[in-house]
Order: structure tokens, then C-alpha cells, then sequence
């Protein structure tokens, strides 16, 4: 009899030991299953936060005293090797303002589409459509760009590249 009370003992003890390791490693596999997916998703912009950076950036853009920092912060290098700083200095320094429409989404989730309305220094107001393909900087701005629910903070965004798309006078 005692013999059976300590084999059940013992038999119990093992049931539990490998239900633990069982759920242990569906635990594992669920989380690894998330981080994989979390990770290897595209880095995505929502088109509120690329709304955000256009407000804050085209803003900005038109004063002198913030070019620089712009320049250094908010475009990418692959950008300052296709515009020189005195390309784009020379751009804003001929607009008194520029403000940015709604940001469309393209067909990228990096990539939106802005009309902007161009008031220049002497000249009539005009607007440009431009495609912008943005890029999401830093370590945790890359990281959160992967999120499904938000994307990329305003403050990570950064412009990677444009075309412009039409000119029209108004």
C-alpha cells in the first residue's frame, strides 16, 4: 500500500513537471510567434502622424532660423546627397509660406501624397502635388514602426525622398 501511495506521488509530480514544460513552451512559441511578426512587419506611418510631421515640418520650413536644424533632423542623409544644402536653403528662402493639405496615403505605407500651397516671397500663391516616400529614424522609432495599431511617432518621421508631381498656378 504505501509502495502505490509514494508511486502516485512520484507519477503526479511528473504529470506536473511536463504540464509545466507543455505550457512553458506554448508560451514560448506564442511569444516568439508575436515578437517574429511584431519584427519582421513592415515599418508603417499612419496618416495622422504623417499629417503631424507635415503641419510641424512645412511650418517650420519657411523660417530661416530653423532650415538647418530641419535639414539635419527631418530629411535623411540618402536625401542631402540628392538635395545639397544650398539647393534647399535656396527653396525656402524664396517662400514666405508652404502649407501642406491632408497627407493620402500611396501605395507604400511609407509613401503619401501632399498638395501644398507654396506662398512665395514675391509672386502669386501656387500649388505643388508632391509624393513623398518617408523614412522612420531612430532605434525605437524603427521599432515602433512596425506596430500594427500606430506606426511611426510624428517625431521619428523623416523625409526620405519626393517627386513632384504637377505644377499648377492659381
Amino acid at each position: 500500500m504505501r509502495m502505490s501511495a509514494i508511486l502516485i506521488s512520484i507519477l503526479t509530480k511528473i504529470e506536473k513537471f511536463f504540464k509545466n514544460i507543455y505550457y512553458d513552451f506554448m508560451a514560448a512559441v506564442v511569444a516568439g510567434t508575436f515578437l517574429y511578426f511584431s519584427f519582421a512587419a513592415p515599418a508603417r506611418i499612419t496618416a495622422p502622424s504623417a499629417d503631424d510631421f507635415f503641419s510641424s515640418y512645412f511650418s517650420a520650413a519657411t523660417e530661416a532660423s530653423q532650415q538647418v536644424t530641419l535639414y539635419d533632423d527631418d530629411v535623411t542623409p540618402s536625401f542631402r546627397k540628392f538635395e545639397s544644402w544650398a539647393a534647399y536653403s535656396n527653396l525656402w528662402s524664396a517662400e514666405r509660406k508652404a502649407t501642406p493639405g491632408p497627407a493620402f496615403p500611396g501605395p507604400s505605407p511609407l509613401e503619401y501624397t501632399v498638395t501644398l500651397t507654396f506662398y512665395p516671397v514675391e509672386g502669386r500663391p501656387f500649388e505643388q502635388t508632391i509624393n513623398y516616400y518617408l523614412a522612420c529614424g531612430g532605434f525605437f522609432g524603427a521599432i515602433l514602426a512596425r506596430d500594427p495599431f500606430n506606426g511611426c511617432p510624428p517625431g521619428d518621421i523623416k523625409i526620405d525622398r519626393t517627386q513632384w508631381v504637377n505644377m499648377s498656378a492659381n
